[in-house]
């Protein structure tokens, strides 16, 4: 039942993100798990890029947006010209925001990372609209300039909502209030699912000839920052120790990306690439966790939550993941999957060998990682808990 309250709520959200990782797809379901609760929303987003990214993720969901004239970067290298369109469209960015605001009758502006207040600040500053900072990742802090936008959202915002625990505590070290501070844990993403897609998928992974034990899962970038490389090592040697495991790898690795080339050329060498298998971009993720046994994540970067371990929980599949910022909220040890000792890779052969010699051990791990969803994670009340954090900040 939705309540007067949540009506109430007409949200705008600033949206110049083009790709759809983890942080955007976090984002578009917070959206609209409060448009399920009876809130208005509209995303405002670029034109340019998104027609194949973000426009089909909104509009499969039914979700309202518009296209402002958003900064094309800012980078060390780029040309006069781009400079200057991008002088240009800063000032329309902020001129078309103040419109929308008045159009739509705003209560709310919603916003998911430092890059989206930077785009539309001159509005921000006129505007006395609650600003919303939903905190999926850590606020960069590498550059003077991400300094000042930073300083200007810790002073500006109404509100901070962290996916974390590790989250909440960095904002509040980088000088957010803490009383404006909360945690409210993200379900897993939901994907558009191409039947085709999946079906392509399924038959691959189904005409691989080698008869496993069990199936071991990597979904995300295909970076040297996610530590895919250690996952391909360990898996090397655990299969020349005589394991009969397989290792799916699902992630775009063809467009400019010489790691994940030399580590296919690498399996390749090793005569591997029947139990080592690069799937590439998968959209219908599904099918790999409802043939997988255990997802792992060997990020060396400090995740600040990890959405690919929600969606594992969802079915059922524990994972194996490196000690690593929100990671170790996400992960029980030893009983919703296992969380390796040390972000290396003789730490993740223990913790795969584990399983291997353990496999009964897997269900049952996979059963409390998918009731944790529910019983410790609470996701099923994302959208309440998102609602009341909103209707707080009514003017």
């Amino acid at each position: 039942m939705k309540s007067s309250a949540v009506s109430r709520l007409r949200i705008l959200v600033i949206f110049p993100n083009v790709p759809l990782h983890g942080q955007e797809r976090a984002n578009i379901e917070t959206l609209f798990q409060l448009k399920q609760q009876g809130a208005h929303v509209r995303f405002l987003i670029r034109k340019e890029w998104t027609d194949r990214s973000i426009q089909p993720e909104l509009r499969d969901r039914n979700i309202s947006f518009e296209f402002i004239p958003y900064l094309v970067g800012v980078r060390y290298g780029l040309s006069l010209m781009v400079w200057l369109i991008n002088i240009v469209r800063f000032v329309l960015a902020s001129w078309t925001l103040l419109w929308q605001i008045r159009a739509f009758r705003a209560t709310h502006i919603h916003v998911g990372c430092t890059w989206a207040v930077m785009a539309i600040a001159p509005a921000l500053f006129i505007s006395n609209i609650p600003l919303v900072f939903r905190a999926g990742d850590i606020p960069p802090q590498h550059h003077w300039l991400w300094k000042m936008v930073w300083s200007f959202i810790a002073n500006r915002a109404a509100l901070f909502v962290c996916d974390s625990e590790y989250v909440r505590s960095q904002l509040i070290r980088m000088g957010a209030p803490q009383r404006l501070c909360s945690v409210i844990y993200a379900p897993p993403p939901h994907r558009l699912n191409d039947a085709h897609d999946e079906e392509a998928v399924t038959q691959k992974i189904l005409s691989l000839p080698f008869q496993h034990d069990l199936t071991f899962l990597y979904v995300g970038q295909i970076t040297e920052a996610k530590g895919v490389h250690h996952l391909v090592e360990a898996a090397i040697f655990l299969i020349k120790l005589g394991s009969k495991i397989r290792v799916l790898i699902a992630g775009d690795w063809q467009y400019r990306n010489p790691f994940a080339q030399a580590l296919r050329n690498k399996i390749a060498a090793e005569g591997l690439s029947d139990r080592i298998f690069f799937l590439g971009y998968v959209s219908s993720v599904d099918s790999l966790y409802q043939v997988s046994s255990i997802h792992v994540a060997p990020s060396l970067f400090i995740e600040p939550y990890g959405l690919t371990v929600l969606e594992a929980k969802r079915h059922g599949v524990p994972s194996i993941v490196y000690p690593s910022g929100g990671m170790l909220e996400t992960v029980a040890d030893n009983h919703e999957g296992l969380v390796c000792a040390t972000p290396t890779i003789e730490s993740l052969k223990e913790k795969m060998h584990f399983y291997i010699t353990n496999p009964e051990l897997v269900k049952d791990h996979g059963s409390a990682a998918y009731l944790s969803l529910a019983e410790r994670l609470k996701v099923q009340e994302f959208g309440k808990l998102w609602s009341k954090c909103y209707i707080h900040t009514l003017k």
